[in-house]
């Protein structure tokens, strides 16, 4: 019987580490998230830039905001 109450402490040690881990992933991701991470929007270009050569359209990268969108607006 102690064998299994020793099986008993690993999986829920074990079960302890993984949900750890995930916790740390998902505060990087956040933070990562908050402080911008590296991404970018691609806008339509305004009417005063010229037409980029080849005739293809030009785009123009500016970093996201969190702040470049209003929240959702509930109806009551």
């Amino acid at each position: 019987m102690n064998g299994y109450v020793e099986a008993g402490y690993v999986v829920g040690l074990g079960t302890l580490a993984g949900y750890a881990a995930s916790l740390v992933a998902r505060e990087r991701s956040a933070r990562r998230r908050l402080a911008g991470g590296g991404v970018r929007q691609v806008a339509a270009p305004s009417a005063s830039e010229s037409p980029a050569p080849g005739g293809e359209p030009s785009t123009v990268e500016r970093p996201a905001s969190p702040a470049a969108a209003p929240p959702p607006r509930h109806r009551r």
